[in-house]
């Protein structure tokens, strides 16, 4: 049974090792990468997914090359998650942070 999964995450190295694991674990998944706020609320507003997973402080547009991605939005992540909640009523959302409190 495949199952889709929208992963919501700006740092390359932790996105590899996030997509490396669902991989080896479910191997039918097939994974939507977005890297910013607005990458993730546009992938949501598009498809229903069957999991999404957001890091909770995400740049506010995608970084090509040197830029920033714009403000840092500290939660980000949870605003993804409130769209997403409004939109699909009941959705299935994992949250990953480094931050010690949430």
């Amino acid at each position: 049974m495949s199952m889709s999964i929208l992963l919501v995450e700006d740092n390359y190295h932790k996105r590899q090792k996030i997509i490396d694991f669902i991989k080896s674990n479910f191997a039918l998944a097939l994974i939507q990468e977005a890297h910013s706020f607005t990458s993730g609320s546009k992938a949501i507003s598009q498809t229903i997914y069957d999991i999404v997973i957001l890091d909770i402080g995400l740049p506010t547009y995608d970084k090509i090359g040197n830029e920033s991605g714009g403000r840092k939005r500290m939660f980000g992540g949870r605003e993804i998650a409130r769209k997403l909640i409004r939109r699909h009523g009941k959705a299935n959302i994992v949250f990953i942070t480094q931050s010690d409190a949430f």
